[in-house]
């Protein structure tokens, strides 16, 4: 008998399907089990039997009440299509000017590529300024490093510095919360690698500045480059980055 058993379970081809089936049989059987062994050793067979006989039919019934509530919530009502005007086409309808307003006029806006040279760092560039071409928009910062208001330094110093003070204490200040033993920590060598790499970041992000980008942060060096007529929009309006938001309600 034992012989032949261990021959018909040799001669079962081990497929997936073969093995989940005896899986979960296999893990069902130890579950019932052990769980009717632990009953009946504790409160003898009859009711331990019974007990268990309990539990699973009430574990029975509560997965046949949940699979009998539903699976979503009310649905509602269906969405539907409501008439709200009529958009009319009419021949001639670009003699009103609206093609004029939305195409025609963005060709006449300068280019911004004129100048893709690097300028930031000037100590490392020597970058000197020049008026711009006709027809091309001058670089951010070059208005920035340019500008020759009152509060020049207060303009350079927020828009085209790089604080390397505050970049090497944040660098020193996360290094020292981490363990030698951490692999995130950073030696002496690595750190002074890490700062420069931070620095030369921030410098490349100080060189590719945007002229949105200054005309949130400094406002009044936009005024006077128009002023001077160091930028002319051919009677388009510059947006700064906190404006964004707006420009994009008011295209929708």
């Amino acid at each position: 008998m034992g012989i032949s058993a261990l021959v018909t379970l040799g001669g079962i081809s081990w497929e997936p399907e073969i093995r989940g089936i005896l899986t979960v049989a296999l893990a069902s059987a130890l579950l019932m089990g052990t769980v009717w062994l632990l009953l009946v050793l504790n409160t003898g067979v009859r009711l331990g039997s019974l007990l268990a006989l309990a539990g699973m039919f009430g574990w029975f019934t509560i997965m046949a009440v949940i699979w009998w509530l539903q699976g979503i919530g009310y649905v509602g009502e269906s969405p539907t299509w409501e008439y709200e005007g009529t958009f009319a086409d009419p021949a001639g309808i670009e003699a009103t000017g609206i093609e004029d307003a939305y195409v025609s006029t963005v060709g006449d806006l300068p280019d911004p590529n004129c100048d893709t040279g690097r300028i930031f760092p000037v100590e490392e560039t020597g970058w000197r300024f020049t008026r711009p071409a006709p027809g091309c928009l001058p670089r951010a910062i070059a208005l920035a490093l340019h500008y020759s208001g009152p509060d020049a330094d207060e303009v350079r110093a927020a828009v085209a510095t790089v604080d390397t003070e505050t970049i090497r204490s944040r660098l020193v200040e996360r290094n020292g919360l981490l363990s030698p033993e951490d692999p995130r920590y950073l030696d002496e060598a690595a750190l002074e690698a890490k700062f420069d790499e931070q620095v030369a970041a921030e410098a490349n992000r100080i060189d590719n500045l945007s002229l949105s980008a200054l005309a949130a942060a400094a406002p009044q060096v936009i005024e006077w480059a128009e002023t001077v007529g160091y930028v002319d929009l051919s009677g388009w309006d510059l947006l700064s980055t906190a404006e964004s938001g707006e420009a994009t309600a008011s295209a929708e």
